[in-house]
C-alpha cells in the first residue's frame, strides 16, 4: 500500500485528523512513541514504523472513544476522567506515569475530556511488535537426562488436553455467594449463613476488627460488619477464608509444597490488601483475595501428580510442569468457580512481569508488584526484576510510587500484614 492508501486507512480507523493552528506537532514521532509503555524498547527502525502509522486528534472536550479493538489512544496532553460503574471517578493527567499506558475500555466504561486534550491513537497491531500481548508458551523442551521422558509427555498433554480434575467451590462458599448476590437480602440473613460456620464467622470478625481496617468504633457483630463494610467487601473476606480448604492435602509427599504455596499466597494477598489501599479505584478486600487465588492453577497440578510418581519424586521437573501449566489451569479453575474476567487476567499474567495494562490500574498490577515484594530477600531476586523496572510499578498509588517510597508503604504496614498472614493462615 503507498503512503496515501495507508494514510486513508489509518484514518478510517480512527476518524479525521484535527490540525488546529496552535503550535503542537501535527505528526507523532518516534521520540512520542518511544514514551509510551508498551513501545518503549522498540528499536529505532521499529519506533519509525509505528510513529507513520500513529495520528494525533486534538478535541475541545467531553466523551473520548477508546473501544475500537484496532487502535490503542494514549492521553497526549490534557486531563480526563475514566467512570466505571459502581467504581469511583478516577482523573487522568498527560503529566502523570499513567499517561504512558493506553486509556481504558471495556463495557460499562466512560472515558472524558476535563480539557482540550491531544489524543495519540496507535494501531493495536503494533503490541504484536512491541511483545504487548501474553505470548503462548511452548511445549516443554525435554533434555536428554530426562529419565521417563514417554510418562511426562503423557502427563503433560493429559493436563493440556483437559483430562484434570478441577476444585470445586465449598458449598458455603456458593451458599453465601447467592444470598449476597440477592440485592433483596438483609444483613441479617447474610450474617446467619457465615455464623452457621462459627469458625468461619470468628474469623471474619477478627479481620473486621484488625489493625488494618481501623474502621474507628469496633464492630460488634457479623450483622453490623456487613451493613459497615458493604456486602462485596465481605463477600471477598468470606472467599478468602474459605478457599484456604483448596490449599489442603492428604498426601505426605505434597504436604511441604502446598503449605509452602499457601503461606506464599497469604503474603502476597496480605501485600496486596495494603498496595490496594494506596490506589485509588480499588478494593484491599478484592486485593486480598486476588492474591490469595493467583496461584490457584498449580493445585490441579499436584492434585494430578499423586498419580504419577514418575513426576511427584522429581521435583525440578513438578516445578517445570507447573511454570508450563498453571496459567491454562489456573484460568480454567477461575471459569470453572464462575469469576469474573479481573479474576480470570489475574490467574493468566500474575507473572507477566511486563505486562502494560492500560492507564488505570488494576487488580494484575497489584498482584504483580505485591509478588514482587514479597520475594524480597529469597533466591527468587536474582532472576526477577526490580520492583521500579515493571510497568504495574508507574501506576499504583496514583503513579508517584518511587522505589523508596514503595518500601516505606510496605515497611510501615508489616504490623497489619503480618496480622493478615497470621489470621489467613490460623485454623
Amino acid at each position: 500500500m503507498d503512503q496515501g492508501g495507508q494514510a486513508a486507512g489509518i484514518m478510517g480507523l480512527f476518524g479525521k485528523r484535527k490540525f488546529p493552528d496552535d503550535g503542537e506537532p501535527q505528526v507523532p514521532s518516534a521520540e512520542d512513541i518511544k514514551k509510551l509503555v508498551p513501545f518503549a524498547k522498540l528499536n529505532p527502525k521499529q519506533l519509525h514504523q509505528v510513529a507513520e502509522a500513529a495520528l494525533f486528534e486534538r478535541i475541545p472536550g467531553g466523551p473520548i472513544n477508546t473501544g475500537d479493538p484496532e487502535g490503542l489512544v494514549f492521553l497526549h496532553r490534557g486531563r480526563a476522567a475514566v467512570e466505571t460503574q459502581g467504581q469511583p471517578r478516577q482523573l487522568l493527567s498527560s503529566d502523570l506515569p499513567a499517561s504512558e499506558f493506553a486509556l481504558p475500555r471495556g463495557r460499562g466504561l466512560r472515558v472524558h475530556a476535563l480539557t482540550p486534550c491531544t489524543l495519540l491513537k496507535i494501531p493495536s497491531r503494533f503490541l504484536v511488535l512491541a511483545g504487548g500481548k501474553l505470548a503462548p508458551k511452548h511445549p516443554i523442551d525435554w533434555r536428554e537426562s530426562d529419565t521417563g521422558e514417554q510418562p511426562l509427555l503423557n502427563f503433560y498433554y493429559d493436563i493440556k488436553n483437559g483430562n484434570c480434575e478441577l476444585p470445586s467451590m465449598p458449598d458455603l462458599a456458593t451458599r453465601i455467594g447467592k444470598v449476597i448476590d440477592d440485592p433483596s437480602t438483609a444483613s441479617e440473613r447474610i450474617a446467619r449463613v457465615i455464623q452457621s460456620d462459627p469458625a468461619l464467622a470468628t474469623r471474619v470478625m477478627s479481620v473486621v476488627n484488625s489493625a488494618s481496617y481501623n474502621t474507628g468504633q469496633p464492630i460488634q457483630n457479623l450483622s453490623q460488619a456487613v451493613s459497615r463494610l458493604g456486602r462485596e467487601h465481605i463477600r471477598n473476606l468470606v472467599f478468602s477464608f474459605i478457599v484456604k480448604g483448596m490449599f489442603r492435602t492428604d498426601c505426605t509427599k505434597l504436604k511441604k509444597r502446598m503449605a509452602a504455596l499457601w503461606a506464599h499466597s497469604c503474603h502476597v494477598g496480605a501485600i496486596a490488601a495494603i498496595l490496594a489501599k494506596h490506589t485509588p479505584g480499588l478494593d484491599p478486600e478484592r486485593a486480598l483475595l486476588a492474591g490469595l487465588v493467583h496461584d490457584v492453577g498449580i493445585i490441579p497440578i499436584l492434585d494430578r501428580a499423586r498419580e504419577h510418581p514418575e513426576v511427584l519424586d522429581d521435583p525440578e521437573v513438578l516445578d517445570r510442569l507447573i511454570d508450563q501449566l498453571r496459567d491454562e489451569i489456573g484460568v480454567q479453575t477461575m471459569r470453572h468457580w464462575g469469576f469474573d474476567q479481573q479474576f480470570i487476567d489475574i490467574a493468566a499474567r500474575a507473572e507477566d512481569w511486563q505486562r502494560p495494562g492500560d492507564a488505570i490500574p488494576d487488580y494484575v498490577d497489584v498482584v504483580i508488584l505485591a509478588q514482587l515484594h514479597a520475594y524480597i530477600g529469597t533466591s527468587r531476586m536474582a532472576e526477577l526484576p526490580r520492583i521500579d523496572e515493571v510497568p504495574a510499578f508507574r501506576k499504583l498509588a496514583g503513579g508517584t510510587l518511587t522505589p523508596r517510597g514503595s518500601m516505606m508503604i510496605i515497611d510501615n504496614a508489616s504490623r497489619e500484614i503480618e496480622e493478615l498472614r497470621r489470621l489467613l493462615s490460623a485454623g
